[in-house]
């Protein structure tokens, strides 16, 4: 990017706002409307951070970012308008591109300013350039119609602006019609601590179907104060750590019970927390004690992990969650054929959003590697060993594990061929990588122990999870301890002791906590 004086410089800006707010906010009430804002605001910062945009301020429902590149402003403000849609609100947009001046480190100036009116100018579900803008586009593959020139507000001279109308082979859809985006915005309900939220979800995990029951769901208003601490270490809970001290933080009670001794992957990122809890996904909002089912309608095994502006799942095949409404899109499949029934071998072990791909180990030993913005893209290799339990992606490969076969393979990232794989003595029941290091937990011996190495580290009777984050390794035990192990020594610790079993450790670098999926207690 050009760069001029030291205190200028050539930007993309891009404004955007929710078309006939104060209308939508009396329609629902202050309870619903505010419910309905955190969401279009996790819609639109996903999609920021997807196409590279730098969030500059955000004023009610308006949002304020600069790009490097006007076709990635453009590319984000179509995509954000498609996605709050499910909300059943439009937005509108507007974007320029000119020299900015950076005042206190903001941007500023006739650009910023221009930016602005054109947004002002614009019109519900509709991307609205400058001129500027849509000659840098030329062949970009992105198409305008000419919306003819404007009388912009504080300047002196008409504006010449375009209004976008595809990206690539996707034309911009039309607004949805007055009754269907009331019928969203009413699935929007009241997060009032004393309402519940159920539904009966029936799920099998790992080949076994389960009665996952009837699920109940509480939600704090924002602004009302945090859930009670129950009184005693706790269960059935989301609970925050504090990765450096071990003390326990923020306690948010989860009330779907676990069915069986699986252990699905959680992650952090991109609106909230995500917690697998057998088949059951969900979406926990930390900063209003915020807990929502997603509703993956499947039946297979769950796996989660957040990366590249999105949370992506695995529910026979590879689907994205809408941060903004929890609804959930297939990207890409995994089976060999038509179908589940056609061709249908194996299901989803694990899934790793890193190393610029979406990796997933299949257990009847298939590794993908999936394409981000692309889902043609997709590659897949085969294990030596013939089954894949597991993976964890680093900077020299892709691991993966047989559990059956008790070894461990590495893939090449760019080539995807295997290694020969590696025999470990004790069990393989998941790997992590930490300090350099290829960890390996086996659950019967209770032990952490990294490839290669003999010595082994006590990590609890019946160890559950392991993962690795802030540099340490943490593992969690069915009788609540959490344990961090020194990944350069070997050292391991007991520092936190909860009042459940530990179903998932989720390291959060964004929020600086460590997340601990704490089940119910057995007494």
């Amino acid at each position: 990017m050009s760069r001029r004086g030291g205190d200028r410089r050539l930007a993309a800006v891009l404004f955007t706002d929710i078309v006939s707010s104060t209308e939508v906010a009396s329609e629902m009430g202050d309870a619903r409307w505010l419910v309905l804002l955190g969401r279009h605001h996790r819609i639109v910062r996903a999609h920021l951070k997807l196409y590279g945009g730098n969030e500059q301020d955000t004023a009610g429902d308006g949002f304020f970012a600069t790009f490097d590149v006007p076709a990635d402003a453009v590319r984000c403000a179509v995509a954000a308008q498609r996605e709050v849609r499910g909300l059943g609100i439009e937005i509108r947009a507007g974007v320029n591109f000119g020299e900015v001046e950076m005042v206190d480190g903001k941007p500023g100036g006739l650009a910023v300013h221009t930016g602005a009116r054109i947004m002002s100018a614009s019109s519900g579900g509709v991307v609205t350039v400058s001129s500027s803008v849509k000659e840098l586009l030329a062949g970009a593959g992105i198409g305008f119609e000419d919306a003819g020139m404007h009388r912009l507000k504080g300047l002196e001279e008409e504006a010449h602006l375009y209004r976008v109308t595809r990206v690539g082979d996707d034309r911009l859809a039309p607004e949805v019609d007055d009754a269907a985006a009331r019928e969203r915005r009413d699935r929007i309900v009241d997060p009032a601590p004393a309402r519940r939220r159920s539904a009966l979800v029936v799920g099998g995990v790992l080949g076994v179907l389960v009665l996952a029951g009837v699920l109940a769901f509480s939600a704090a208003r924002r602004g009302s104060a945090p859930a009670a601490k129950p009184s005693g270490p706790p269960s059935n809970a989301l609970v925050a750590l504090d990765p450096t001290t071990g003390d326990e933080g923020q306690v948010i009670p989860i009330e779907v019970q676990p069915q069986t001794p699986f252990y699905p992957r959680g992650a952090a990122g991109e609106g909230g927390v995500w917690v697998g809890r057998d088949v059951n996904l969900l979406h926990v909002d930390p900063e209003h004690d915020e807990v929502e089912a997603v509703n993956l309608d499947t039946t297979g095994a769950l796996n989660v992990d957040t990366g590249f502006g999105r949370v992506w799942v695995t529910v026979y095949g590879v689907s994205t969650v809408n941060v903004g409404t929890n609804e959930v899109r297939p990207y890409t499949r995994t089976d060999r054929g038509g179908g589940i029934g056609s061709g249908f071998v194996g299901i989803e072990s694990d899934l790793v959003a890193a190393g610029g791909a979406v990796w997933v180990t299949v257990s009847d030993g298939r590794l993908l590697r999936i394409d981000p913005n692309d889902p043609e893209a997709t590659r897949l290799t085969e294990s030596p060993t013939g089954e894949l339990d597991g993976l964890d992606v680093g900077a020299d490969g892709v691991w993966t594990f047989d559990a059956y076969d008790g070894s461990i393979i590495r893939f090449d990232p760019e080539t995807l061929k295997p290694d020969e794989p590696i025999r470990v003595s004790g069990g393989v029941d998941e790997i992590a990588l930490a300090g350099g290091s290829v960890w390996v937990l086996d659950r019967s011996a209770g032990t952490v122990v990294t490839l290669g190495s003999s010595n082994s580290t006590q990590v609890g009777d019946h160890p559950t999870v392991m993962s690795a984050g802030f540099d340490e390794l943490w593992v969690g035990d069915e009788d609540g301890s959490v344990y961090r192990v020194d990944p350069l020594t070997g050292e391991g610790t007991l520092v936190y002791r909860a009042g459940g079993p530990v179903n998932a450790v989720i390291p959060d670098a964004d929020g600086e906590v460590l997340w601990l999926d704490v089940g119910a207690s057995a007494t």
